[in-house]
């Protein structure tokens, strides 16, 4: 498959007020904050139900030439420019960053695409909400470097994960019974990685940071869907290279006792044999041509007879039949 990324079109203005956004954060440096003030409100559209709460964003300007990555912290219901399907309302930090007076106002022709999130520090953070009891608890997710997928917990008494469901505020709601003892609250990627985070006890605005994050698959950025793009891979190759079958290499990471990523590359074509070298010439003697007869010949030679086969013997033999010759000439003179 080839490279499917490609940049949004977008537009943004800015804000002052980026505390206690609609995605429950809260303080941008506090203990459930992405530590930045690169941050963003988007529309309504596009918050799609805090879907994209703690994802990042790089946005670029083709007028500037510069380029940022925030985070959304916050929707922006605002009417007008946050009714456009891809609108960012920059905190003042992330604007000026852009290279923009802030006079200039509405920016238009901006381009973005999601990325994983640079500002992660150590693993995941989950948080359960204020008046949380064992009755009744909501967990929020945070410090997350890919968007969350869905939340699932197995209770102390169950078999099977049960599936949360996420609230416009980004806390996904945990209406069981959590008095049982140790359950399990599984947090999904949109990588569909898993992690699984042990709770003892439901305490109110506890909040627990794992030790494990998500990886980045890999991904170039991602689409708007959550779908992962990949770098382009070079299609080139020397059709003259020897194929190989035998370099096969595989890499598991575990993130948790549920599920793993996998990847494999090959750098052969399993389904066709290995070719057969070609014979080299300097290594293969050339095929021995047999030597022609060499048969006796009866004495007198006859001189008529010029077959090939001949050759080596008449040559060996001429001075031989001149002898003769002369020996016969004195044999007629002392007869005659």
């Amino acid at each position: 498959m080839g490279c499917e990324e490609t940049l949004q079109q977008g537009s943004a203005t800015f804000y002052t007020t980026p505390q206690s956004g609609h995605c429950s954060f809260k303080d941008l440096q506090g203990p459930t904050g992405f530590g930045t003030n690169f941050v963003a409100a988007v529309g309504t559209g596009f918050y799609q139900g805090s879907a994209v709460c703690g994802e990042s964003f790089e946005i670029y300007s083709p007028t500037t030439q510069k380029k940022i990555v925030v985070v959304v912290t916050d929707s922006c219901p605002d009417s007008g420019w946050c009714e456009r399907d891809y609108h960012f309302d920059l905190y003042t930090d992330a604007y000026d960053a852009l290279g923009y007076d802030r006079s200039v106002g509405i920016l238009e022709g901006l381009q973005w695409k999601k990325v994983a999130n640079p500002y992660t520090q150590g693993g995941i953070k989950l948080k359960m909400k204020d008046g949380s009891n064992s009755g009744w608890t909501a967990f929020l997710i945070s410090n997350h470097k890919v968007g969350i997928k869905s939340v699932s917990v197995k209770l102390a008494d169950g078999n099977d994960f049960q599936p949360l469901q996420r609230q416009d505020y980004n806390y996904w709601v945990c209406p069981f019974d959590t008095s049982k003892g140790t359950y399990i609250v599984r947090v999904t990627s949109i990588l569909n990685e898993d992690i699984d985070i042990p709770i003892q006890r439901t305490e109110s605005e506890k909040i627990i940071q794992s030790n494990l994050q998500y990886s980045d698959g890999g991904c170039l950025s991602f689409t708007a869907e959550g779908r992962c793009v990949r770098q382009c891979q070079n299609t080139n190759s020397d059709s003259t290279a020897p194929l190989s079958t035998s370099s096969t290499s595989s890499s598991t990471t575990s993130l948790s006792t549920g599920s793993s990523v996998t990847s494999t590359s090959s750098t052969g074509n399993t389904n066709n044999p290995p070719q057969s070298p070609t014979p080299s010439s300097s290594n293969t003697p050339p095929p021995s041509t047999p030597r022609p007869s060499m048969k006796p010949k009866p004495w007198p030679f006859n001189i008529t007879d010029s077959s090939d086969s001949d050759f080596d013997f008449l040559s060996n033999s001429i001075h031989l039949t001149f002898s003769n010759v002369f020996l016969l000439l004195i044999i007629l003179v002392v007869l005659f």
